[in-house]
């Protein structure tokens, strides 16, 4: 337990302070009217805190997991809502990379169950994934199946080793090949 809580604070913590590093650096060049473009220091804000609170939500879904902490609550989740959703609180940072994202949703599921838990995670994956990418990064939803790819091959987060365990309790299938993550959900 001792080395699941280290690896969730030291992952999660990593990334909070960097979203709030930029959200203070944001908010101060806005305040003394320092910014060259302020419309995308408010964009750079925006996505900040979307991250902030995403990374904020996965470590709270993680230590629940260590602890045996559980909801009794049910609901459902669009998977292509869920994809877009994320796309679109990160474009700036998918410009700022100089990366092309590719798109693709065909016939994409509804799913049912702890689906707080499982968008999460979800997109804190996509995130790690988008996060080492270079040149291009492609997202397709067919079906069930969130398949995230990118053109350099990357290490396996050590972190995926907990996410697979909690993913696995909500029926959700992940797989990573190092440059190929898919995410395959029970509906």
């Amino acid at each position: 337990m001792r080395d699941d809580l280290k690896q969730i604070y030291n992952y999660f913590s990593h990334h909070m302070r960097n979203c709030t590093a930029m959200i203070a650096t944001s908010v101060t060049l806005l305040s003394y009217k320092m910014g060259i473009d302020e419309d995308q220091l408010f964009k750079d804000v925006i996505e900040s805190s979307f991250l902030l609170d995403l990374f904020d939500r996965g470590m709270h879904t993680c230590f629940q997991d260590v602890f045996g902490d559980s909801t009794d609550y049910s609901d459902e989740l669009s998977l292509k809502l869920a994809v877009c959703n994320f796309v679109e609180q990160c474009d700036s940072y998918v410009k700022e990379k100089g990366i092309k994202l590719n798109l693709n949703i065909e016939d994409a599921a509804i799913i049912r169950g702890k689906v707080h838990e499982i968008r999460v995670l979800t997109n804190t994956i996509i995130y790690e994934m988008l996060h080492d990418a270079q040149d291009s990064f492609n997202i397709s939803v067919k079906r069930n199946k969130i398949i995230v790819e990118v053109s350099k091959d990357k290490q396996e987060p050590a972190i995926w080793s907990i996410f697979k365990r909690i993913f696995q309790k909500y029926g959700v299938q992940l797989s990573f090949d190092g440059k190929i993550c898919s995410l395959e959900y029970k509906i």
